[in-house]
């Protein structure tokens, strides 16, 4: 018999997305390996002229891995990271 899992958070739609909600830690993170160039590519894309504010943050770990935070229309946090770069040398990525 399979394990049902339960969420605890709200259904879909229940709630307006509000400003508190920013940098929560439940969100999606993406790996690629060169996340500057893929900055690059949204950014030049025609639709990052009708919601500019997608792209929130952008920055640099100390370790060297950089790291994009982007939101889509209800606020939802989407988090791009490089892998280690142990990973990406060993094909892992």
């Amino acid at each position: 018999m399979g394990r049902r899992c339960r969420s605890r958070a709200a259904p879909i739609g229940s709630k307006e997305p509000v400003e508190a909600r920013f940098h929560v830690k439940d969100h999606i993170c993406l790996s690629n390996a060169d996340v500057p160039k893929v900055t690059a590519d949204l950014k030049a894309r025609p639709q990052n002229a009708e919601f500019p504010q997608a792209i929130a943050d952008i920055h640099q770990l100390p370790n060297g891995k950089h790291v994009i935070e982007i939101y889509d229309t209800d606020k939802n946090r989407i988090e791009l990271m490089e892998p280690a770069k142990d990973a990406v040398a060993a094909g892992m990525e």
